[in-house]
């Protein structure tokens, strides 16, 4: 069957897939360089490994492989559930601000918690499939005694974390994440204040 064919070729760009392909072939994975990104530059066989490890830009084109599963089979219960069961189609150019909004956090070019916060909500509007984003949105909400709204970002994450089963960001494997969005959603839950020291953070593990 030909979607099962698409739905393996989602599993395995999912699964390894990371910005080290990028720097390889010369831009997204759409079609290893061929995307509509105007900076993509040309293939480097030469591309150091792992290179900066940030996420790739392969998650519109997985949402685009879904629904070309979809109209093979219309069964739901037979399809990724991901992207509202292959319904919904990621933009490229929308995956790669959200993209970069995320790295701007990720390697603290931007120091005002407030403009975080911004970035973050606007990262994962800009890219709702992904559940990195709303982890480290769900920390910065706690940090400002914003538990609800932490509760709510981990939620999330906690939700895609189990439709996925592949981080976005393979900086750490699929398990580390998992579990610090659960220290992360126990500690908004029970509305634990961020800790003042950081040897508290570094005892984090009891997950109830």
């Amino acid at each position: 069957m030909l979607w099962l064919l698409v739905v393996f070729t989602m599993a395995d760009i999912s699964d390894q897939y990371f910005g080290w392909w990028e720097d390889l072939f010369g831009g997204s994975m759409q079609g290893f360089g061929g995307s509509s990104l105007k900076y993509d530059a040309g293939p480097d066989p030469n591309a150091l490994w792992p290179g900066l490890s940030r996420p790739g830009l392969w998650v519109s084109h997985v949402s685009e492989l879904g629904a070309v599963a979809r109209s093979y089979s219309a069964n739901s219960h037979i399809l990724p559930p991901i992207f509202d069961n292959c319904t919904k189609v990621l933009l490229l150019e929308h995956e790669d601000e959200a993209r970069n909004l995320y790295w701007q956090v990720i390697t603290a070019t931007v120091s005002s918690d407030e403009t975080i916060i911004e970035m973050l909500q606007h990262c994962i509007r800009l890219n709702p499939w992904v559940f990195e984003p709303r982890i480290m949105l769900a920390q910065k909400l706690l940090q400002a005694n914003m538990f609800e709204e932490a509760q709510a970002e981990a939620e999330r994450a906690l939700e895609l974390e189990e439709l996925w089963g592949f981080p976005w960001d393979k900086r750490l494997g699929f398990e580390a994440w998992v579990a610090w969005t659960r220290v992360l959603h126990q500690r908004a839950q029970e509305k634990l204040p961020w800790p003042k020291s950081s040897w508290e953070v570094i005892n984090f593990g009891l997950v109830k």
